[in-house]
């Protein structure tokens, strides 16, 4: 028999003054859940919930909430469908009279996984976005989950960027604003048949989380994370996916989040690593699996 365990957990905002990142969990003696999640960035200046720091800040806190309000031992997953619409009602509710644009919608990429001990150890995944997990197995195997098993989510926009750096960009203007045109499509393809789905406001999205379960047979670590912690690998490449727990399992999450900034100060133009934000909101979470 096998035991999960949470070993760590850690969070840090990007460049600005607070963080729309989160990441927690819970555990039993048999049962436990965890998560990751990654709010997006608005891309306009207004606010439209008062007395939040950002729209995406309250809809990382409000899925959080209902996440903490899960019970592991449960033979159902999350009834998600229920979720989304609840923060469909209360998004509503807090932005009466207010005219949103589509693009300007809260969302946000996140990872869920909960564990049970009877009566076969198992690890259920429920994900969307661009958040991601590694499982690394006592026996030098390895397992990708979300993200990392399918390719950077923002290639075609690095790949816009690397195009701009040597083309006629405009070092005196940040690149949100010289991509503006192209970041606001892609925001207008959020949870429509033709785009991509993702955790928000509509609660069609459910009908499109990606589930995986995994069953344990042996012992290992489980690293999950945000795609700003997640930049250590792509495009980073200071690690690679088993390495990076392996160091997060020696070294901890705390000096890997050490390693990640001082990476994005070395290259805050985004010229060697081409990426939107110098600077990103990153969140990560270390399980380990032992005997029971």
């Amino acid at each position: 028999m096998f035991k999960v365990r949470m070993k760590s957990r850690l969070t840090i905002p990007g460049e600005r003054d607070w963080n729309e990142d989160r990441c927690d969990g819970w555990q039993s003696d048999n049962f436990g859940h965890a998560w990751v999640i990654d709010g997006a960035t608005g891309l306009v200046a207004k606010q439209y919930i008062e007395g939040a720091r950002s729209d995406a800040s309250w809809l990382a806190d409000a899925l959080q909430e209902h996440l903490r309000r899960q019970d592991p031992s449960n033979r159902a997953l999350p009834n998600f469908q229920e979720i989304l619409a609840s923060l469909h009602c209360a998004y509503a509710c807090r932005t009466k009279n207010k005219q949103v644009p589509d693009f300007a919608l809260p969302s946000a990429a996140a990872m869920y996984v909960r564990w049970n001990a009877n009566p076969t150890p198992k690890l259920e995944f429920s994900h969307l976005g661009d958040c991601s997990a590694v499982i690394a197995w006592a026996d030098g195997s390895m397992q990708l989950i979300g993200s990392l098993a399918h390719g950077v989510w923002e290639s075609h926009l690095n790949a816009k960027i690397a195009d701009l750096n040597e083309n006629g960009r405009d070092f005196s203007r940040p690149l949100i604003d010289q991509l503006r045109e192209t970041v606001v499509a892609n925001r207008q393809r959020m949870n429509q048949p033709d785009g991509y789905w993702i955790f928000g406001t509509d609660a069609r999205a459910a009908e499109h989380i990606q589930q995986e379960t995994v069953t344990v047979g042996s012992t290992g670590q489980i690293l999950m994370m945000t795609d700003g912690f997640c930049r250590l690998i792509d495009p980073f490449q200071c690690y690679s996916p088993a390495g990076l727990v392996e160091t997060a399992q020696t070294k901890g999450l705390e000096a890997l989040m050490h390693e990640l900034r001082e990476v994005e100060n070395d290259d805050q133009l985004c010229i060697r690593f081409p990426r939107i934000k110098p600077y990103d909101d990153a969140a990560a979470l270390l399980l380990s699996i032992g005997p029971a």
